[in-house]
């Protein structure tokens, strides 16, 4: 398992978060069609849905250091929050990516690429780019 606290599923081309306590340790992963399963000396450590995205990282907040503690403290009320005060469109974008059934932690990589993407785009052009409409 990689120091940064994820092993790496080849298949997918995708990292998944082990708890960080057992940063370094040889990991065995078992994955299914939805689901992934890492075992550390035999005994199950983290779980997760698969996600074929690839390329990306699947980070459970709780697994994270102390360093990186910060991102546990992002909620979608923060991002909402920060959304409504940035554009009318990225509030609205962001309330709808709320509104998927995942697991709110699984959406904030999501969250920070569409701010990202308003931050470096000029405010006419995202207005008129985004199809979201109230």
């Amino acid at each position: 398992m990689g120091e940064n606290g994820h092993i790496y599923l080849r298949r997918d081309n995708r990292f998944y978060s082990v708890p960080h306590i057992h940063t370094g340790a040889s990991a065995q992963v078992i994955y299914t069609r939805s689901m992934v399963y890492i075992y550390v000396a035999g005994k199950r450590v983290a779980v997760h849905s698969r996600d074929r995205s690839r390329g990306g990282y699947t980070t459970v907040a709780d697994h994270l250091s102390s360093q990186h503690q910060a991102y546990k403290q992002r909620s979608p009320a923060y991002y909402i929050d920060r959304a409504r005060k940035l554009s009318p469109e990225l509030h609205l974008l962001i309330q709808q990516v709320f509104g998927q059934d995942r697991y709110p932690e699984q959406l904030y990589r999501t969250c920070d690429g569409m701010m990202r993407l308003q931050r470096t785009t000029p405010a006419p052009e995202f207005a008129a780019s985004t199809s979201c409409r109230s």
